[in-house]
């Protein structure tokens, strides 16, 4: 691979993605891509290094457990809207518009890098808030 080429990785597992992601050095996370796509279209992605794309991760789950409810990173915003937890819903209702919220995921709200061109981090206070 040349410097300036970017390798695809599509992890089919979380254990696989994990160990794909090692330490993150050099490593561009793509989930639902409201964030990164925008980047890609002006040019701004970084060239070279790798992108782990999650879609086919397995990390798309909501589970209940008992009063603990677990949810993939690859679970779109909008799901969560009808999810589990009736305040978390409200929550999640109110990032972006019902566009985003279908292709936004839970992972990339609240682990996005710092920018002002999208939202990032509406989820935080709220899963914080909820244990």
């Amino acid at each position: 691979m040349r410097s300036s080429e970017t390798e695809a990785l599509t992890p089919t597992s979380e254990t696989e993605a994990i160990e794909i992601f090692g330490d993150g050095s050099n490593v561009t996370v793509l989930a639902g891509g409201t964030i990164l796509m925008p980047d890609v279209t002006y040019g701004r992605y970084p060239k070279g290094g790798r992108t782990l794309m999650l879609h086919r991760s397995c990390l798309d789950g909501i589970a209940v457990f008992d009063e603990r409810v677990v949810i993939g990173a690859m679970v779109p915003v909008a799901a969560l809207v009808d999810g589990p937890d009736d305040l978390l819903a409200r929550f999640a209702s109110q990032v972006a518009d019902s566009e985003v919220r279908r292709t936004a995921t839970v992972g990339g709200n609240i682990c996005a890098p710092p920018g002002r061109e999208s939202q990032r981090g509406d989820l935080g206070a709220p899963l914080i808030a909820l244990g």
